[in-house]
This record gives structure tokens, C-alpha cells and sequence, in this order.
């Protein structure tokens, strides 16, 4: 969820089939949604703007090429999943919430995308680009809703406005 934005429901469709390894890249074209603890697959994501492809980062890789490495590597296998069938919602549950404590950590999957929408600021990603990889329809929610500044980017600002004034205005 951090190194992709995805939604939970995106995030929890994803198969192996829609990675890309070539490319290195991740297609993001259905969803998971649940009637109590049923999932079902839906073949679209919650926006049309959000059917996109993001991109596969480094860090990510190593990730996934061990998981594959102990499973059978089927196409249709949920990378979030027990092979062809995706995780109820307690079993996502159960997974989450062993994940944060054993990460010693509070967070819920939303703030994931939160905070790599912020990642693609900090590192001064194309507000467009961001947009795209976040799947939004417009660029006002992932500017305005979306990207956190950060407080060592104030910092730098600061630190940027004293020198500009400093070099300028005395």
C-alpha cells in the first residue's frame, strides 16, 4: 500500500498476472469489495480514473519475487490472498492487525496511500504524474487532500526564503 497508493480494495484484487515484471510496472484494473465478510471481485476500480497502471518501485521488488518464490507462482493467484480466492474481510483483518503490532504501529491502510501520495511530493514527482499514479480524477484531491507537507520540507522552505531574502533584499 505504501509503495503503490493503492486503495485497500485495489491493493487486496491484485494478482500476479498484473505485474509486470519487464516493466516493471503494476496494472491496477479491479477491485475487492465486501457484503459483510463476503469478498467479491469487481472488475473496476471505485473511479474510472483509477484503472491505471503505477509504477513497480525497486524496493517493492524483492517483495513480491520472494513471495512468489514460495508459492506456485500461478497468474491467477491473489498476491493478498489463499491462491484464486481473495481474503475475507477478517481475514484481512486478522492480517492487518498482526501486521501493526507486530510493526509496533497505529496506521490504518488509507493513511498508507496518504503518506505515498506525500513520498511522490518529497520527491518532487509531477503533480500530473502523481494524479495518475494515485488515480484521481482531479489534481485538487491530490494536491489538497491528499499530500501532507512534511516538516523537514517547511524546514527546507525556510531555510530556501532566509537565503533568497538574505541574498536579494539586504
Amino acid at each position: 500500500l505504501l509503495l503503490t497508493g493503492c486503495r485497500r480494495g485495489e491493493a487486496l484484487a491484485l494478482q500476479y498476472k498484473d505485474i509486470n515484471f519487464k516493466d516493471k510496472s503494476i496494472s491496477i484494473n479491479k477491485n475487492i469489495t465486501y457484503n459483510g465478510n463476503k469478498p467479491t471481485l469487481k472488475n473496476h476500480t471505485k473511479t474510472h480514473a483509477g484503472m491505471r497502471t503505477v509504477i513497480l518501485l525497486d524496493a517493492l521488488l524483492p517483495i513480491i519475487e520472494a513471495k512468489l518464490s514460495t508459492s506456485d507462482a500461478n497468474p491467477d493467484h491473489f498476491v493478498f490472498g489463499k491462491g484464486t480466492s481473495p481474503l475475507t474481510q477478517t481475514e484481512f483483518r486478522r492480517r492487518w492487525d498482526k501486521y501493526t503490532k507486530e510493526a509496533n504501529i497505529s496506521i490504518t491502510p488509507h493513511q498508507l496511500r496518504h503518506a505515498y501520495a506525500t513520498i511522490l511530493f518529497d520527491a518532487k514527482v509531477d503533480e500530473k504524474v502523481a494524479q495518475t499514479f494515485m488515480g484521481h480524477s482531479k489534481i485538487e484531491i491530490t494536491r489538497n487532500i491528499y499530500t501532507h507537507l512534511r516538516k523537514h520540507r517547511a524546514a527546507q522552505a525556510q531555510a530556501d526564503i532566509n537565503k533568497f531574502i538574505s541574498a536579494n533584499l539586504t
